[in-house]
């Protein structure tokens, strides 16, 4: 059934092709880390993109694609006849190419400058800052930070993609009201939410686990959310704010959500804030644990361009609890010959602090992390290779060379708009 709704809405939107729309790739991510196992190279490759077709001033649409890695963590599987040969110890494959979302629009309802959308998959990132740039035109605006992702073939690979406080992911509707020449603007969000995941791995006997493609996650789909949320887009002051919850249709449990994003430029120094709670249980209240605070400032001086970032972890994120992230502080400081959103090539070297219950225990756990890189910003295309490796952590007695050098990894990413 899902099939069939995806292949009619790809009929359809194609069916725009005869009346003058335009069909372009306004995006295209790729990032593939690098790190080795056993005397192997493993490669994990991240990829999303766009297809983005306009069906005239009135009707629109858009369909985007992607693939995620697949790994096989170490532990040989031995089946029994007749079923086919073990999984190999370790190793990497590329997924097929597969749907992510779709969504049509309406525009411009009633000539009062509304727009009406119906969409299927990963929809918005509440405040995170992309949405400024295609509603007003501003520059780019949310974070570059990347923490560090866990990569322990002892135990589940682990890797959380932060993007704002919450996404929109499911199926429902959306009411947008940007006016022209404005300086605000108001979304509104009506779904059935599919972020809440029942299962995203899968584990067989033996130790072997693996890692699946996330569009074939079993999704709990009783459970239904709204968002609201505010523009205020004043020339060098930037803030989104937004407000929600979802609740499940059978049991009748809620959980709220809210946060809110700042952005100020003064010259030399801009100073980006995102601070909300993802997950709100009011049947129990928690700590830091549950807060998703990013501060982060970017200073201009000459030709070098310095970043410090903090960063507090959620427990909850995208309706997922994952304990490795609770109470999971990362400072960093990334200092750039150059202006790495800027200028055609630049050089730097970034180094995070990540600490674990650093306010709630006398002996809390820590990791150095330090990265090198070098970024190219040609026309439509941002690259950026960088070297991240383990310097120190809290069960070292003192720095290990050798264990610097086995814990590289390289980072490879690439980012074009067309």
């Amino acid at each position: 059934m899902r099939r069939l709704l995806l292949f009619l809405l790809i009929g359809i939107l194609c069916l725009g092709t005869g009346f003058s729309a335009n069909i372009t790739i306004p995006g295209f991510d790729l990032t593939t880390y690098i790190f080795g196992n056993n005397g192997e190279m493993i490669m994990i490759t991240d990829s999303e993109m766009d297809i983005l077709i306009e069906g005239g001033y009135k009707f629109g649409g858009r369909i985007s694609f992607g693939f995620d890695g697949f790994l096989t963590l170490p532990g040989e599987y031995i089946p029994p006849p007749p079923l086919p040969p073990p999984l190999p110890s370790s190793g990497t494959i590329s997924m097929p190419l597969s749907f992510k979302a779709a969504e049509l629009m309406v525009r411009d309802i009633g000539g009062i400058g509304l727009d009406f959308s119906y969409f299927i998959g990963e929809s918005s990132y509440l405040c995170y800052g992309d949405d400024f740039n295609e509603y007003f035109g501003t520059t780019m605006l949310e974070s570059t930070y990347t923490p560090p992702p866990i990569i322990n073939l002892a135990a589940p690979f682990s890797f959380i993609e932060y993007r704002g406080i919450h996404r929109i992911n499911g199926t429902g509707v959306k009411l947008t009201y940007v006016p022209d020449e404005a300086i605000f603007g108001l979304e509104y969000f009506l779904y059935q939410d599919h972020n809440f995941k029942i299962s995203e791995s899968y584990g067989v006997n033996g130790g072997t686990t693996i890692i699946l493609n996330s569009s074939i996650d079993y999704l709990d789909t009783g459970w239904y959310g709204t968002d609201l949320r505010l523009f205020l887009n004043f020339e060098n002051i930037k803030i989104e704010a937004f407000g929600g919850g979802s609740i499940d249709s059978g049991s009748g449990t809620g959980y709220f959500r809210f946060g809110s994003l700042f952005f100020a430029s003064a010259g030399p120094f801009d100073f980006l804030l995102e601070a909300g709670i993802p997950w709100l249980d009011p049947l129990a209240i928690g700590g830091l644990e549950m807060w998703f605070i990013l501060f982060e400032t970017r200073i201009a001086a000459g030709p070098i361009t310095i970043t410090p970032t903090v960063f507090a972890h959620p427990a909850t994120y995208m309706h997922n609890y994952t304990a490795t992230e609770t109470n999971v502080i990362d400072f960093s400081l990334d200092i750039a010959v150059n202006n790495p959103r800027k200028d055609f090539i630049s050089f730097g070297l970034e180094t995070t602090w990540s600490t674990s219950y650093l306010l709630f225990s006398s002996t809390p756990g820590w990791v150095l992390y330090g990265s090198p890189y070098i970024t190219l910003a040609t026309p439509g295309v941002s690259w950026e290779i960088k070297a991240r490796s383990t310097v120190w952590d809290s069960t070292m007695a003192s720095f290990d060379f050798g264990n610097y050098l086995t814990s590289i990894q390289g980072v490879v990413s690439i980012r074009a708009v067309f």
